[in-house]
């Protein structure tokens, strides 16, 4: 775990928020009954129950055993566990020992049909189990620092598969007494971060926090089968603050509004597995300390042993320890995740820029027609006003006319123009003619 992942502990808490503060979509989409959700949860809680009590069964079926390492002729016993007995299985031990136990700091290895596997382990001395630091599966390319059950482990794995390399990581803890395993975990083909609450029939509730910048979405919760096939119900949080909430039916999805109470419930649970997978990686911080104490004991000249392999004995003093063998592909693949967020940023970059020119395009195309439409109106009010200053200057020519017209009248008893006062005029018509007396 990097320093930017620590810190994605914290940016996750955010989006946590938006899942159980009660933020909705839309008023068009239909409501789930809280009875319905109440009984998906029971459903996932008997199904716990019931597998847990199977678990607990194995549990109790594990016999300690303290064997002899086969590379020691002096009585030197180490433990070991297991439910399928030690029979077919050879150990080897290369710390100390101390009144027939093991003593110590130092490493056990056993070797069986399943593989090598190497156990950083310290023994306080007598029959009293060790406290582990490191295990390294060497055939199956893992290696895990901590105690998964006692504190949490940083676990890693390389895989070479036909579509190409990579290397997975994990932060994981069980919680022994409820049988529920919590675990956050990187890719490194891929750009996000997940947390996990895994319940015994391998379902769980998981949080993805997506990475790249350049895609609309940033956090999702959602429910898994033990296939990691979607069911139930899921919550995505988009980059631009709209929050979709999904109900899953035989692998289709439709978005509904979930009620308050469930999306609360699902961000308590996530943030408890936020919680476990922080404890884990503490504790392998601390295991680190134990590892290097023993690397500083053994990293010294020539490595060699005549119990297994020297080159695998010594290869947890190289820069990727015991999964130097695929050193070349790690570092391309560490390689590539920066060369991939570089790029993921400039994207990201360039759509800001897009979307900040498309807004000045706009908010200068809004300017443009802002001053067109003024521009129209004022030409209209100009418009407006020559034509009233028209107005009023024909109504003053016509008051002024009205007013000679009267003045004429009164000055003048008999007109100039036109008929005597008070004189009857008679028009008669003859023919085509108008005769007037």
């Amino acid at each position: 775990m990097t320093e930017n992942t620590v810190s994605s502990f914290f940016v996750i808490a955010s989006a946590l928020a938006m899942i159980g503060c009660g933020s909705s979509p839309s008023q068009q989409y239909p409501a789930v009954p809280i009875a319905d959700t109440n009984a998906f949860l029971q459903e996932l809680e008997a199904n716990h129950k019931s597998l847990a009590e199977q678990q607990s069964k194995m549990k109790e079926a594990l016999v300690d055993y303290w064997v002899q390492p086969a590379n020691i002729t002096e009585p030197c016993k180490v433990w070991f566990q297991s439910s399928n007995g030690k029979d077919g299985v050879t150990f080897y031990w290369d710390g100390r020992c101390d009144d027939g136990y093991a003593k110590g700091l130092g490493r056990a290895f056993t070797d069986s049909d399943h593989g090598l596997v190497g156990f950083l382990e310290e023994y306080p001395g007598g029959p009293n189990i060790p406290k582990s630091y490191y295990r390294a599966a060497y055939d199956n390319n893992s290696t895990s620092l901590g105690d998964e059950s006692r504190g949490g482990a940083k676990q890693m794995a390389a895989f070479e598969t036909p579509d190409g390399f990579y290397v997975w990581q994990s932060y994981f803890q069980v919680d022994e007494e409820n049988s529920i395993a919590y675990r956050y975990e990187t890719y490194s083909n891929q750009d996000g971060l997940k947390w996990r609450r895994i319940y015994p029939d391998g379902s769980s509730l998981n949080a993805y926090q997506n990475n790249d910048p350049s895609t609309p979405l940033a956090f999702s919760g959602y429910y898994t089968d033990k296939d990691e096939k979607p069911i139930g119900y899921s919550v995505n949080v988009y980059r631009n603050g709209t929050v979709q909430q999904l109900s899953w039916d035989g692998g289709q999805s439709s978005n509904v509004r979930l009620p308050t109470a469930f999306t609360d419930q699902m961000a308590a649970a996530l943030k408890e597995a936020q919680a476990k997978t922080s404890e884990a990686y503490q504790a392998a911080e601390k295991s680190k300390v134990a590892l290097n104490i023993y690397k500083r004991k053994i990293c010294n000249g020539d490595i060699a042993v005549d119990y297994i392999d020297s080159g695998i004995y010594g290869q947890i003093c190289l820069e990727y320890g015991d999964l130097s063998k695929f050193s070349r592909q790690i570092a391309a693949a560490e390689t590539e995740v920066v060369q991939r967020q570089e790029a993921n940023k400039e994207r990201a970059l360039r759509q800001q820029e897009i979307a900040a020119n498309r807004a000045t395009a706009q908010a200068s195309q809004n300017a443009a027609n802002a001053a067109s439409q003024a521009a129209q109106i004022q030409s209209f009010t100009n418009s407006l006003q020559t034509l009233g200053n028209s107005m009023q200057e024909s109504a003053r020519s016509t008051a002024a006319f009205t007013n000679t017209i009267n003045s004429s009248n009164q000055n003048n008893s008999s007109p100039s123009w036109g008929l005597p006062q008070n004189k009857v005029t008679n028009c008669m018509v003859m023919g085509n003619i108008v005769s007037c007396r």
